[in-house]
């Protein structure tokens, strides 16, 4: 390198003094914006996180209700669990009731006023 020419070596020596500021500027940026980007998406993560647990409770409770409604409601009605629809209630052996009290456990239809 002694046998360049002065001004090739000030070019060259200019040229990576650019190179260097930049790459300092950038690691600078990056390594700022991790100090602060980092706490800030923790932050949110965590909102994030007690949000959806709070509604997960909530939705626990919700279903724990609708669970020991379902147990009152079948401690008033007397019934010891869900009945088995039959499948041809209407016609037993081959001859077809009448809709009204079509087996001996059904109550008749209701019908609104004016039928």
């Amino acid at each position: 390198m002694s046998s360049e020419d002065p001004k090739q070596i000030a070019y060259e020596t200019e040229s990576l003094r650019k190179i260097a500021f930049f790459g300092i500027a950038v690691s600078t940026i990056a390594t700022l914006t991790a100090i602060v980007a980092v706490p800030m998406l923790y932050n949110y993560m965590q909102h994030v996180q007690s949000s959806l647990q709070s509604e997960v409770e909530f939705c626990a409770h919700r279903s724990n209700g609708l669970w020991d409604e379902y147990q009152r409601f079948q401690g008033v009605s007397g019934v010891a669990g869900r009945i088995k629809r039959e499948a041809y209630h209407r016609s037993v052996g081959g001859v077809h009731r009448a809709s009204k009290g079509a087996c001996d456990h059904c109550p008749p239809p209701r019908t609104a006023p004016g039928y």
